[in-house]
């Protein structure tokens, strides 16, 4: 996913995509400068079910709330065997782990709201 970074704190990121704005933390050893790259997105523990719901929304969406950050996307993949789902990001994609308390039937290709407090970023280098 291409996003921009603003500024950053330490190893504490803000940036900007075609989907909104947000932070992290940023994972590689060197520090972010204030431009373009294309990253990997990590949320570090499996989501459950109170962190997920459909949304009415039908536009990718990524925005900051509070300490966390609230992601809006399709889910257009499931993989049972590493347990994750696949969002659309509109110009990327960003995999969830998630717990068994999730019917991933109910949400498979339709649009959901997951909200999450710790997001890690890598860059992908290129």
């Amino acid at each position: 996913m291409k996003i921009r970074v603003l500024n950053h704190d330490n190893d504490k990121i803000y940036f900007s995509t075609v989907c909104g704005e947000g932070f992290g933390l940023w994972k590689d050893k060197e520090k972010p400068l204030e431009k373009d790259y294309s990253v990997e997105f990590l949320v570090n523990k499996p989501i459950s079910s109170h962190q997920i719901k459909l949304s009415e929304e039908k536009i990718p969406r990524i925005q900051k709330i509070n300490d966390g950050m609230l992601f809006v996307g399709k889910v257009i993949f499931y993989n049972e065997e590493y347990k994750n789902i696949t969002m659309d990001m509109e110009d990327g994609y960003i995999d969830f782990a998630v717990n068994d308390d999730i019917n991933v039937n109910e949400i498979y290709g339709k649009y959901v709201e997951i909200f999450v407090e710790n997001v890690g970023i890598y860059d992908e280098g290129y």
